[in-house]
């Protein structure tokens, strides 16, 4: 089933998820123009892509097509996407132990995953733009720490069912830096 999210309208939206969306250590700055090319994506990789190699993507429109939204944020949103991330998530490889028929990482292979994109990590509602706000993900492939980070109201979380994981969205908004006050706690 699949849903869309378009209650706010178009300006709010933008204005919005402009404070909402910043990559912290990896948005590029550059010309932050409103009437930017509109972006869609059906993947978590294919937004990262552009978000880190384009120079021009804060404030544009976009669409993110066929998304869950759970109810956790990435611990270093988009870090997952680089290439040094991907590298250290292969030399964690060599960390990765079986016992008994199960796979883990000893605590070497773990802080390579973690220092290179892998974790989340759940906020208290938080307030943005004078709105009270759930700070979420939304994600093609099921997986927090791949996905795009999300600010959403308080009046609409109450519509999303976090625990079925059936339900897919169909997410319009805009690229926007996260807050002043996310910097420090995401800063990688």
């Amino acid at each position: 089933m699949q849903k869309v999210i378009a209650e706010l309208p178009p300006k709010q939206v933008i204005n919005f998820l402009l404070q909402h969306f910043k990559n912290t250590n990896l948005q590029k700055p550059g010309n932050f123009q409103q009437n930017g090319t509109d972006f869609g994506f059906k993947s978590n990789e294919d937004f990262w892509k552009v978000l880190l190699r384009e120079r021009n993507t804060a404030f544009k429109s976009l669409i993110l097509e066929g998304f869950r939204i759970v109810d956790w944020f990435p611990r270093t949103p988009g870090l997952y996407h680089t290439e040094d991330a991907f590298r250290a998530r292969m030399d964690a490889k060599h960390y990765l132990r079986e016992e008994k028929g199960i796979k883990f990482y000893n605590p070497h292979g773990k802080f390579h995953m973690i220092e290179r994109g892998v974790g989340s990590v759940r906020f208290k509602p938080v307030t943005v733009e004078n709105q009270e706000c759930l700070l979420c993900t939304a994600t093609s492939d099921n997986y927090c720490h791949s996905g795009i980070p999300l600010a959403i109201p308080d009046r609409l979380v109450s519509k999303i069912d976090f625990d079925d994981y059936k339900l897919y969205f169909n997410i319009i908004g805009k690229v926007k830096f996260l807050p002043n006050f996310l910097e420090n706690h995401l800063y990688t």
